[in-house]
C-alpha cells in the first residue's frame, strides 16, 4: 500500500504518512453541504504543528489531493468551496495527531499527488482515487480563474549601419512600456524555416537597401503573467542608412545605457554585450 511504499523514504522524508491513508481509505462518503466553515492561515498551521491544536491546513498541496481523491469538481479559488474544503478537512483530521496528519498531507501532495505528472502508477490510493478512474486527474483541482497565455512571435532585426544599430523605445500601452527593442516584426505564429531565408527576411525591412552578413538566432523565451514571448534575432548589415520612423540609431557602446526587455538583454548578453 501507499504507506509500506512511503515509509522507504522516511530518511529523505521523515513524515508519517499512515495518518493520510487511514482517514481516506476509511471516508468513503462526504457531506454534501458544508456545515461550517474554519479561516485557514498560518495560523492553523502553527496550532497543529506547534502545539498539536486539531486545526486542519488547507495549502494547494491540499487541495489538490482532497480535490482528485473524491473528484470534488469545485472551484477550489472560489469562497463557497473554499468553506466546503475545509469542512471536509477537518473531519479527515486525526484530532490525536493533527500535527503528523496536516505535515503528512502536505508532503503526500507534494511528492506523490504533484500538479503535473502526478506518481499514480505507485500509488496506493489508485483504486480508490475517483479522480483516477473517472480520467480526470488532468482536470482536477478546478479553477475558476485559470490563466489563459497569449503566444507572441517577435522577430528582432538588429541593421547595423556604420557600427551603430537602430532602435525606439516603446511607448504604447503594451508590455515593457518604455523599454527599448531594436526593430520588430510581430507575426501571429512561428515563422516556417522557409520564411526565414535571408531574401524573405530582407523583404520585411523598408526601402530598397543592400543588406549582408545576415545570422540568425536561435529561439529565445520569456514568460510573462498572461503572455509567452518568444523571439529570434537577426543580425544584419546595411550598405545605407536606413530611413525609418520611430527609430534611431545608436552605438553599441550606447546600448549599455539603455533599458531593454530581458528576452533582448539575455540575447546581448550572450553576444557578448553586458547590459
Amino acid at each position: 500500500m501507499l504507506c509500506r511504499f512511503l515509509y522507504s523514504f522516511e530518511l529523505t522524508f521523515p513524515i508519517s504518512f499512515h495518518f493520510v491513508c487511514n482517514s481516506l481509505k476509511a471516508w468513503n462518503a462526504f457531506p454534501i453541504f458544508a456545515s461550517s466553515a474554519i479561516s485557514f492561515s498560518i495560523a492553523a498551521t502553527i496550532s497543529s504543528f506547534a502545539f498539536n491544536l486539531p486545526y486542519a491546513v488547507l495549502d494547494g498541496n491540499v487541495f489538490r489531493v482532497l480535490a482528485r481523491f473524491f473528484a470534488i469538481r469545485l472551484p477550489i479559488d472560489n469562497n463557497a468551496a473554499k468553506k466546503y474544503f475545509a469542512t471536509l478537512a477537518n473531519e479527515l483530521l486525526d484530532k490525536k495527531n493533527p500535527g503528523v496528519y496536516n505535515q503528512a498531507i502536505m508532503d503526500f501532495g507534494a511528492v506523490i499527488c504533484k500538479p503535473q505528472n502526478p506518481l499514480c502508477k505507485i500509488c496506493s490510493l489508485k483504486n480508490k482515487c475517483k479522480s483516477l478512474t473517472d480520467g480526470l486527474i488532468n482536470q482536477i483541482p478546478v479553477k475558476e480563474k485559470r490563466i489563459v497565455k497569449k503566444d507572441r512571435w517577435l522577430y528582432y532585426f538588429l541593421v547595423v549601419y556604420n557600427n551603430k544599430v537602430y532602435v525606439r523605445k516603446r511607448a504604447t500601452n503594451d508590455i515593457w512600456q518604455n523599454l527599448y527593442e531594436f526593430i520588430l516584426t510581430e507575426v501571429k505564429k512561428e515563422k516556417s524555416s522557409n520564411d526565414l531565408k535571408p531574401q524573405k527576411l530582407i523583404k520585411t525591412l523598408p526601402g530598397n537597401n543592400v543588406y549582408s552578413n545576415i545570422i540568425i538566432s536561435k529561439k529565445y523565451k520569456q514568460q510573462l503573467t498572461h503572455q509567452n514571448i518568444y523571439g529570434r534575432f537577426i543580425l544584419i548589415n546595411a550598405q545605407k542608412p536606413l530611413n525609418i520612423t520611430g527609430y534611431e540609431p545608436v552605438s553599441f557602446k550606447h546600448l549599455k545605457k539603455m533599458a531593454f526587455p530581458k528576452i533582448i538583454t539575455v540575447y546581448l548578453a550572450e553576444q557578448g554585450i553586458v547590459l
